[in-house]
């Protein structure tokens, strides 16, 4: 039942659905206390209680709860890492609920921890996360060769519960987390909607994207692709992904960057190509998240180019694209 979904528009603050009983020891372990801290909107909402009755009650509701999830996952006590795994699981899930529920407003937050019972706003925030999730399962055949941080975002909603892979944090580091806010849900959006257009542009220039993860390392990843291809259209040339040869590598070099950086036009050229490779396969996307993903792809052919001197560009240094390789 912890785990039933629950759609945010089945909860209304103000229900009558608060839990009313208190245990013996309302005081909260020390490890649930550092977690509940460690959740900014659940620890503001709850510090925002003033009635002692009312902040004893609210503590032990979020005992029983910490105690349901560490049940679900067949805690053993005394596992004390375990225990606290468990506790951040909790309320990290619980803080997501209640920010969702109050659509980010401390005052409606206060009133919703007040109205509504802990465990059914635990449950939003446990399906709110599970609708990530269907979308990354869609997407895992086709993101093995995503760059980070799609690869692992992918593969921690995939997990049993879905978790908030750390390479998507700032700065990024290894690791899992739940989610545990609104921000994180739009971080996550974000990243699955770019690794969406991914997969689109490169099946559109011919990849079998599937095939492709399951061939052995090295292997190009997703953006070596459309790197590949835009390196033919900021210079007039088709959005093509076969490998480069060193005629298109020293066009784009000799006439479409100036300083080390693409000249205005060849971006516009770039942007333009892409925009136009989308609509002809009828996919539509937010233009400021296209905009930023095509930015990046036109800044990382400045940092693999842009600085070459040499008359001849040598392939086996040029990483990042797909470039033809002669053999004697």
């Amino acid at each position: 039942d912890l785990f039933r979904p629950l759609d945010a528009d089945k909860v209304q603050i103000g229900e009558g659905s608060q839990d009313r009983m208190v245990g013996d020891d309302t005081r909260l372990p020390a490890v649930v206390a550092e977690e509940v801290l460690g959740r900014s909107f659940l620890a503001r909402a709850m510090g925002s209680i003033d009635a002692p009755e009312e902040a004893e009650l609210l503590e032990a509701s979020l005992m029983v709860l910490v105690n349901k999830v560490l049940a679900a996952g067949r805690t053993k006590p005394g596992q004390a890492e375990v225990v606290r795994r468990g506790a951040l699981y909790a309320t990290a899930t619980l803080s997501l609920g209640l920010e969702t529920v109050s659509r980010s407003d401390l005052g409606r937050a206060r009133e919703a921890l007040r109205s509504i019972s802990l465990q059914r706003m635990f449950r939003v925030g446990y399906t709110v996360t599970t609708k990530l999730a269907r979308l990354a399962q869609a997407l895992a055949p086709r993101s093995l060769t995503a760059a980070s941080p799609a690869k692992e975002l992918v593969a921690g909603l995939c997990s049993p519960r879905p978790l908030f892979s750390r390479a998507a944090d700032e700065p990024p580091v290894i690791g899992l987390r739940p989610y545990e806010s609104v921000a994180d849900l739009r971080r996550a959006g974000e990243i699955l909607a770019g690794l969406t257009l991914r997969i689109a542009l490169v099946e559109g220039l011919g990849v079998d994207v599937v095939a492709m993860g399951q061939a052995p390392e090295p292997r190009p990843n997703l953006d070596d692709h459309i790197r590949t291809a835009l390196v033919r259209a900021v210079v007039g040339g088709d959005l093509r992904g076969e490998a480069l040869s060193q005629a298109e590598l020293t066009k784009l070099r000799d006439h479409g960057i100036v300083d080390g950086l693409l000249t205005p036009a060849a971006r516009k050229a770039g942007h333009a190509a892409i925009r136009a490779r989308l609509g002809a396969a009828q996919l539509t996307a937010s233009g400021a998240v296209l905009d930023k993903l095509v930015d990046a792809w036109l800044n990382d052919l400045e940092g693999i180019l842009g600085g070459v001197k040499d008359t001849q560009i040598d392939p086996r240094y040029v990483e990042g694209l797909l470039v033809e390789v002669r053999r004697s």
